[in-house]
């Protein structure tokens, strides 16, 4: 990749992608914690809820991640958009993990709630691979070795 512009999207996107891991550890970590409170909890998912949404914003937006892929491999548009659909549903699922912890709590809501979050977790972080995918596939190759 020689175009310096495509650099920096690469390297933008590698280091949110890595916010989003950071973030999510953070999460799994409060989750496993018995001391933290189902408010602390619920404050820490509305907090990933507003960033995840930014996140996904960003991307979306005029001249974004998607934008750039688009207009440098046309072919891979039906894909881009496949990806857009969903961080709708990713959204969705991420607020039914918030009404969780507002619900009257089980004895067990901690582990069940942990277990949803683990399953959420991996189907951002599938989606996030596919958006890199998506990524090294339009710009070639060589954008690999910036990881």
């Amino acid at each position: 990749m020689s175009n310096p512009r495509d650099r920096t999207l690469h390297e933008h996107v590698h280091q949110e992608h890595e916010e989003l891991r950071e973030r999510f550890a953070s999460i799994h970590r409060a989750l496993a914690d018995p001391a933290a409170s189902p408010v602390s909890v619920a404050e820490t998912l509305q907090s990933l809820d507003r960033h995840l949404q930014e996140h996904f914003d960003d991307e979306e937006g005029t001249g974004s991640f998607f934008d750039a892929v688009c207009a440098q491999a046309p072919r891979l548009s039906q894909r881009a958009e496949a990806l857009k659909q969903e961080h709708a549903w990713l959204g969705n699922a991420l607020r039914e993990l918030i009404e969780c912890v507002d619900q009257p709590k089980s004895v067990q809501w901690r582990e069940e709630l942990e277990a949803k979050f683990h399953e959420f977790s991996k189907s951002v972080m599938q989606h996030e691979s596919k958006e890199n995918e998506l990524l090294q596939e339009a710009y070639g190759d060589d954008i690999g070795s910036a990881d």
